[in-house]
């Protein structure tokens, strides 16, 4: 993941962003499959492709670059695998659809 940061110092504000994650589930997934002959609909576990997070200095805080990158970035991540971790159980939920089918 390569996260880059933009700053905005004369609005007080850190902007955290990663970009080329929509595939991040359908690579790990393919990862899960590789030995086996099951394929999948790819377009069902597509993700956003860019995630942001913005932190916001509030007028009585001290604007630290540092501290608004740590607070960006976990407001980032939070929407990444709010995203990705509804994506593997979309996954996940079409396995057991199989098994039970199956068995």
């Amino acid at each position: 993941m390569d996260i880059r940061y933009v700053h905005l110092d004369d609005q007080r504000k850190v902007v955290a962003v990663m970009h080329g994650c929509a595939k991040d589930c359908i690579k790990k997934i393919h990862r899960i499959l590789d030995r086996t002959n099951i394929s999948f609909d790819e377009s069902k576990y597509l993700i956003n492709d860019t995630f942001r997070g913005v932190a916001v200095c509030l007028d009585e805080d001290e604007y630290s670059r540092e501290e608004g990158e740590k607070i960006a970035k976990a407001k980032l991540l939070d929407k990444y695998h709010k995203m990705y971790d509804a994506a593997m159980d979309r996954f996940k939920n079409e396995l057991q659809k199989v098994q039970e089918n199956i068995f």
